[in-house]
């Protein structure tokens, strides 16, 4: 998992209050790359709100449209580049794996999250809204985002929701 420290992210995924935080990013169409090479010890989902990306996680790539989403696990190195004629924007949720569950809840990580953070790219997944489950996660981040709020016991619980049904069709298959 460990990469080149000169690709760590420096910047703060965490408020002083809260294990995570939220981001909105307009890029231009002439902007390359949309998103800069990087990689950081939280998980990420990402929403694009508008324009296209391919999204390179590692070695595998993703392209994604308007309303699609992906998830990025812990560690992996990732980037965007537009693949659109037209701005890009879109919306991220980072968050340390704490806002899931503590380390100290040996039997609730090791099940739920310690696969995601181990031998974690295989668990890297475009989000399409056609597939049922995936647009309920779309749903519930555009829920974090429409709200925007420092309520981590809402932002906890809606996550909660979202790794359940990332966990029951994603990780366990």
């Amino acid at each position: 998992m460990p990469h080149n420290n000169t690709l760590y992210e420096t910047v703060s995924h965490q408020t002083e209050s809260a294990p995570y935080s939220l981001h909105y990013t307009k890029v231009q169409e002439d902007t390359a790359p949309a998103l800069y090479l990087h990689w950081h010890n939280e998980m990420e989902f990402l929403l694009l709100l508008e324009g296209e990306l391919l999204f390179h996680i590692e070695d595998r790539s993703f392209l994604l449209h308007s309303g699609d989403g992906i998830f990025i696990p812990p560690g992996l190195l990732h980037y965007a580049t537009s693949n659109s004629s037209v701005p890009v924007s879109f919306r991220a949720f980072v968050f340390s794996p704490e806002l899931i569950c503590s380390s100290f809840d040996t039997l609730t990580y090791n099940t739920y999250l310690l696969p995601v953070m181990h031998n974690n790219l295989p668990y890297a997944l475009a989000l399409r809204s056609v597939i049922p489950w995936q647009e309920t996660i779309l749903h519930y981040l555009q829920q974090i985002f429409r709200e925007e709020t420092t309520d981590e016991l809402y932002v906890r619980g809606i996550s909660l929701l979202i790794w359940n049904e990332l966990y029951q069709h994603h990780i366990l298959t």
